[in-house]
């Protein structure tokens, strides 16, 4: 799976701060809006990912995220010459797709849940299209869903009366059947090919299924809306740093704060916890297990939600020491793939 952030717009209504830069390089929390949707793709083990922005900003979008190396991604670029919609948008990227399924984040997007689960469930479908959405006090603001079963069986855009409290959120999986509906789009009444009739073709073949986000969520693409999303970020917890951690006994080794994996030779008690499609879709490798503790080693220990799943997952307490992905993948190919 490839993933794909749109990351495009004018942010006219977070105008005047867009008035010099691309509402997408505004700092939410701790760094720019922009790297949340991107982290959270990567995290989930998707590193082809596809940034869709305007000719105004795309040099200063560049120059944030270079080739994607130093955040362990692979970026391709792709510009949209005007503002012709999120449909218009998704169609750039057919060619970065290579008929295969992709992740689509609306870049103003910010969640707290890891998307790991819900990549997993994509992949069991075997294709068609699914969207995310969130329980909200406030239906009417969004495009709402209603369900049967499994499915989606229809998506209203601000209704007056919503039909449900299920707000479709700016995340979508799709296959190859979305460019076709794209091509046969016609433009709304505001001028835009509207992703709401991609999410629409798929619910009248059926194909179209929904997940459910446990924790916060919120776009931060208005002045309520960025102040909230800023709000949560700041009473999210976080990872201690590691000079507050417990040491980390390694073999012989004591307080290892850098690890170079070319030296480690994990216990199968370690190894025999995860799998490869598990540490390559999480990022992360198992290094020793000490008693009821996993001790893994991660390119990003700040990461809390990977954590969490790994504690979940495997039952045992986890201590983190830090690793280059390039050494973290290495790894998984020499113990899970080469054995």
């Amino acid at each position: 799976m490839r993933g794909v952030v749109l990351a495009g717009g004018t942010g006219s209504r977070l105008f005047p701060l867009t008035k010099v830069t691309n509402k997408h390089l505004l700092p939410v929390g701790d760094k720019p809006m922009l790297l949340h949707p991107i982290f959270k793709l990567r995290d989930a083990g998707i590193t082809e990912i596809c940034i869709v922005t305007g000719t105004e900003h795309m040099g200063d979008i560049v120059n944030l995220l270079g080739s994607g190396h130093e955040w362990g991604c692979d970026f391709t670029f792709r510009v949209q010459d005007q503002a012709g919609g999120i449909a218009e948008a998704l169609g750039l990227v057919r060619h970065f797709a290579a008929e295969g399924p992709i992740c689509v984040i609306l870049g103003d997007n910010i969640f707290e849940d890891a998307l790991g689960d819900q990549v997993e469930a994509y992949d069991r479908q075997g294709g068609g299209g699914r969207v995310l959405l969130k329980q909200v006090p406030d239906p009417q603001r969004y495009g709402v869903a209603t369900m049967d079963g499994d499915k989606v069986t229809g998506i209203v855009e601000k209704p007056t009366q919503p039909a449900s409290d299920w707000a479709v959120t700016g995340i979508y999986f799709y296959d190859s059947f979305a460019f076709e509906v794209v091509d046969g789009l016609e433009p709304s009444a505001r001028g835009e090919l509207e992703i709401t009739d991609v999410n629409n073709a798929y619910i009248a073949q059926g194909t179209m299924t929904f997940g459910k986000f446990r924790g916060w969520w919120t776009d931060a693409g208005t002045f309520p809306s960025y102040h909230h999303a800023n709000q949560l970020l700041a009473a999210a917890p976080r990872a201690p740093d590691r000079s507050e951690r417990p040491t980390v006994r390694l073999g012989t080794a004591v307080g290892v704060p850098r690890l170079d994996l070319a030296i480690v030779t994990p216990p199968s008690e370690a190894l025999d916890l995860l799998d490869a499609p598990t540490c390559r879709r999480l990022a992360v490798f198992p290094v020793n297990r000490i008693d009821e503790t996993l001790v893994i080693a991660m390119a990003d220990p700040s990461n809390i939600g990977v954590i969490d799943e790994l504690r979940e997952k495997t039952h045992l307490n986890i201590e983190v020491v830090l690793a280059t992905l390039v050494d973290i993948n290495d790894a998984i190919q020499r113990f899970y793939v080469g054995n």
